[in-house]
């Protein structure tokens, strides 16, 4: 391996270190024995664990690097010789007691874990955020959201409602949904519903503003575009009185364009050509043909700048009602989240951005509780301008303190720039000497490649350099590294490897030509001794995936489809879901009827009742009876009801979800019942431990979490090393794996470049709209285009490197055209050819070691009693009544105006029963004498309904009602039900008199309970 680590004696500081790191140059080796120098050393300064943090970008590579970590050390423990004379070479000093400082570390390590920094861009940045969440007005526990946009539809419909109370809302929501059909063209079907067009629109804002890192630029220029359109119009109407003056015939499209322009409909001038000829050639007219064409001629002119001008703000404008939309319920949005102690996991990247700057990092530091002297990155290619603009003053502060950067990656593989990713973030550390602090500044490669064999590297090397070189511009192909890169094989691999293509034509749409060649390379596969399990289909969209595992299915071969691991998609969790579903709603007739049709049900009622039977009695009840299908279940089925669901419906609400979970488990015997899917059920009782351990407790959090948490991977199954099966998985997925055997399948098509493309404008980020029309139209809306073409063709052939450099020993390319080779199949040689010769192995036995397991399905001896605690109803009806309390500061004369507004505010949130049960409750408690003064409207009175308060210890109080007068403070604390607890509500109220009067010195502290119910108070200080 070639050796760019140096000896610690000989390491200057500060120092800077960006490696280029090709594919199977093993960077992850590299950066893993830098870390261990950096922990073993007795030269580096500042070197304890929590002053090293080494950055991921993904769960997995996290978890692999600390495996990595703790087995070298282990290794250097155990005194394994390749192990300590690596470290040896790299450490000066006494290295025989290596050992024994190794087994220091691994102790230090195993006792206090969360002390070895190694963790994803995003763990650390959200670490930062927390250590500083009450600087930005959020609690220390607020939850991270990735991938979760359901609040922004949820501020949307609370946003739109609140609009639509009044009829200054109604117009501005009007004026909205008339901005979104001007910028759609006429001839474009009617929005039947604008709400769903605009909700779906922001989420893709969301989603696509949040790698900014500033906010976009919103100009109207609405009064241009309608001084333009007069302008064309009245240029129109003179080159129509020349043609009449002269009696001019003119040409069919001029006919056509001119009524367009007369009409001012510039939409459409700007779809067709630029405007040329208008008189036809050969005529008779009352004067000079020349002079009338020049006259002509000169208006056409501008005419067509005009229209330009027009596509340019048209292009810049269309965008702007989503804009405006996002903008205009932020502060919705901004509430919604800290209603639920919510952040976007993009938000992190942008709060932080507001505050991380060369001053304030060392107080950062001082919240964190330790400094951060060493970073090392792996991946680095894959970090996004906002993460590195975050990073880069840390990273500066540690240089100027005398500390170290060491990254690795690859530009040629960088394939995620839709999450916004940028390669050029380490390509300008590659080319300019970015940080001049550093005293040691290199950019060392890695050419050797310990994965593939020589005939494969050369064959990946020509195809770039040579073949594809003869089709893309340099410039695109030299852009992340694929016009010279270097990869050299191993001396023992210079001979090896084997590479075939076959490019097949699809003669007819819809057919599948490439199926027949996949089962046929598979069967000369497995001929020449491979396992199943050797082999890897890597294709790069994710439908194909779906398709070739039905291929594979059919023909009854074992395969592991990456994108099928998520245990959501096991029948059997769905089924799961569908009954956590109908306990947390009852009335969910659907959840129910979902259960009672599905696998684990028909199992557990076996002759009791049949899966027809129960159709039929779903149906019927469904069609008979407005009552909800479970009780309509219970009087028909009673001894099942019993055995499945009655106390499932008991402990709903009080035990929490994962003790829920198990009884499920436990009462439906699903691990006896279905001992296939034993690995899901265990999976999923797995996630929802984690969940909790999140600090989340609720079924509903639960749900919604299960229903939005995207492709995280914390739902996938881990694939047991020993199992023989194809491994079948997309481009991206591949990325950092190897396999012996690689068949790379792929399908031609055309380069896509979206329609919305973000540029800078002025420094911020302007959304433009980019058609073929309007390219055509403005030499600006093109050079935008162009250079988004740029990086999407940089990255199609980034995914095309990634996907041909997994193989170890064999390479098969399948690619499929249609009739005539386009990108990227005719980048490659004619089918048919082949390169290497193929090996021969002799084939590896699979161990296959069964360990039964054992399940007790003794259920838990808890039994709730009827009177402990409220009825889940009852504490519904609590919320509710807290909810109104909340939406009211104080009452005039006319309380049920009151109650009216903060009823209004809550419709649609809740049930309608409840919150009218709820209001006549509140009315009873407001106009009750004794309660008025609570309430009551008063010069200099402050009223904080369910406002969080911190105490000088840090910890977080949230109080129903705080009364804040010039003299005096008044804490509430609203109950309904009972006072059999009282206790422990008046201990409670004294904590919060304290703390009132830490916040308001100098001020009488009076606090009282409030028994709603009883429309009574009692005062305890």
């Amino acid at each position: 391996m070639m050796e760019i680590l140096q000896r610690d004696s000989l390491l200057e500081f500060p120092s800077v270190m960006v490696v280029d790191a090709s594919a199977g140059s093993g960077k992850t080796l590299n950066l893993t024995r830098k870390l261990l120098q950096l922990l073993l050393s007795n030269r580096i300064p500042h070197n304890q664990l929590r002053n090293v943090l080494a950055v991921t970008f993904t769960n997995n590579a996290t978890r692999e690097m600390r495996q990595r970590v703790l087995g070298e050390l282990k290794k250097i423990v155990l005194e394994e010789p390749e192990s300590l004379r690596t470290m040896r070479n790299l450490l000066d000093g006494d290295t025989a007691e290596l050992p024994s400082r190794a087994n220091a570390l691994l102790e230090s390590i195993l006792q206090n874990f969360g002390d070895l920094q190694i963790r994803t861009i995003d763990s650390f940045l959200v670490g930062i955020l927390r250590s500083s969440a009450m600087s930005y007005g959020f609690s220390p526990e607020v939850e991270i959201l990735l991938g979760d946009y359901r609040l922004v539809e949820k501020a949307f419909d609370r946003y739109f409602r609140i609009q639509t109370r009044s009829e200054a809302g109604k117009r501005s929501i009007q004026e909205l949904v008339k901005l979104v059909s001007e910028n759609r063209r006429s001839d474009q079907s009617f929005i039947w519903d604008p709400y769903s067009h605009l909700t779906r629109e922001m989420k893709r804002l969301v989603r696509d503003l949040a790698s900014e890192m500033s906010e976009p630029v919103i100009q109207d220029a609405s009064g241009r575009q309608h001084e333009i359109k007069d302008e064309i119009h009245l240029l129109f109407k003179k080159i129509n009185d020349i043609v009449i003056e002269g009696s001019w015939q003119t040409t069919k499209n001029f006919d056509r364009v001119s009524a367009f322009g007369m009409k001012r409909d510039i939409l459409e001038l700007v779809q067709r050509a630029a405007l040329s000829s208008v008189l036809l050639k050969k005529q008779q007219g009352h004067g000079d043909l020349a002079t009338a064409n020049k006259a002509i001629a000169s208006l056409c002119t501008q005419i067509n700048a005009l229209v330009s001008e027009f596509a340019l703000l048209h292009a810049q404008q269309f965008y702007l009602p989503y804009l405006r939309a996002t903008e205009l319920i932020s502060r919705t949005l901004d509430g919604v989240k800290r209603e639920e102690g919510t952040i976007f996991i993009e938000d992190v990247n942008k709060l932080l951005l507001s505050r991380i700057v060369r001053e304030q990092v060392p107080e950062i530091y001082f919240r964190l509780g330790e400094t951060i002297y060493h970073f090392l990155i792996d991946e680095f290619q894959d970090t996004s301008p906002i993460q590195w603009r975050n990073l880069e003053p840390l990273i500066e502060n540690s240089l100027a303190e005398g500390g170290t950067l060491f990254a690795v990656g690859d530009t040629k593989q960088s394939i995620f720039g839709f999450r916004g990713a940028d390669w050029r973030v380490m390509k300008t550390l590659e080319t300019t000497r970015y940080f001049p602090s550093a005293r040691s500044y290199e950019t060392p490669s890695l050419t050797t490649n310990y994965r593939s064999g020589g005939v494969i590297l050369g064959f990946v090397r020509d195809l770039f350099q040579k073949r594809i070189a003869q089709h893309v511009d340099h410039e695109i192909l030299s852009a992340s590294g694929l016009s010279n890169f270097v990869q050299d094989p191993q001396s023992v691999k210079e001979e090896d490897g084997y590479v075939t293509v076959q490019l097949v034509p699809r003669e007819e749409p819809g057919e599948d030509p490439e199926r027949v060649v996949l089962g046929t390379l598979l069967d000369q596969i497995r001929a020449r001794g491979y396992a199943y399990r050797d082999i890897a289909i890597i294709t790069p969209e994710n439908e194909n995936v779906v398709r070739v595992s039905g291929w594979l299915n059919e023909r009854e071969i074992p395969f592991l489809s990456h994108s099928s691991l998520d245990v959501r998609k096991r029948k059997v969790v769905g089924e799961i879901l569908a009954l956590l579903h109908f306990l947390d709603s009852p009335i969910d007739d659907h959840s129910f009827s979902t259960f009672l049709f599905g696998e684990i049900f028909r199992r557990f009622c076996t002759e009791e009742a049949s899966p027809a039977e129960l159709r039929r009695f779903v149906f019927h009840s469904l069609k008979q009876s407005d009552a909800p299908l479970y009780k309509r279940f219970q009087e028909s089925y009673p001894s099942l009801w019993e055995k499945a669901f009655r106390r499932l419906l008991t402990v709903v609400g009080y035990l929490p979800t994962y003790d829920l979970v198990c009884e499920v488990i436990k009462i439906l015997g699903v691990f006896q019942s279905i001992p296939e899917e034993e690995a899901s059920f265990a999976k999923f009782a797995e996630v929802v431990r984690l969940f909790e351990g999140e600090g989340s407790n609720t079924l509903k959090e639960f749900l919604s979490f299960a229903e939005e948490d995207a492709d995280s991977g914390r739902w996938n199954i881990d694939i047991p090393a020993e199992i023989d099966a194809v491994t079948l998985m997309t481009v991206h997925k591949a990325k950092g794996l190897g396999f012996p055997v690689t068949i790379v399948l792929l399908y031609d098509g055309n380069i896509q470049v979206r329609n919305m493309i973000m540029h800078e404008h002025d420094g911020h980020p302007m959304l433009l709209r980019v058609n073929a029309e309007l390219r055509k139209k403005h030499a600006d809306i093109e050079a935008v285009y162009a250079k988004e073409r740029q990086k999407a063709e940089v990255d199609a052939l980034n995914k095309v490197y990634v996907a041909l450099t997994r193989a170890e020993a064999e390479l098969h390319i399948v690619g499929v055209h249609d009739g005539e080779p386009n990108v990227p199949t005719k980048y490659f040689p004619e089918s048919g050819t082949f390169l290497g010769v193929p090996g021969h192995i002799a084939p590896v036995p699979i161990k296959h070691q069964s360990v039964p397991l054992h399940h007790r399905n003794e259920r838990a001896p808890t039994e709730v009693a009827a009177s402990e605690g409220l009825h889940r109803e009852e504490r519904r009806r609590g919320e509710v009544v807290h909810a109104l309390l909340a939406c009211i500061e104080t009452v005039g004369t006319d309380v049920q105006e009151n109650l009216r507004k903060a009823m209004e505010t809550l419709a649609g949130i809740w049930p309608a029963n409840i919150l009218e049960d709820a209001r006549n409750v509140v009315a009873s408690f407001l106009t009750e004498p004794s309660t008025r003064f609570l309430f009551a409207a008063s010069d200099g009175r402050v009223v904080l309904n369910e406002k969080e308060f911190v105490s000088a210890e840090g910890h977080l109080f949230r109080m129903d009602r705080v009364v804040v007068d010039p003299e005096k403070v008044l804490v509430v604390d609203l109950k309904t039900g009972n006072a059999e607890q009282e206790e422990s509500y008046r201990t409670q109220l004294q904590t919060y008199a304290r703390l009132a009067r830490e916040c308001f010195p100098g001020r009488q502290v009076e606090a009282y309970l409030a028994y709603i119910d009883k429309s009574e108070i009692r005062r305890v200080i």
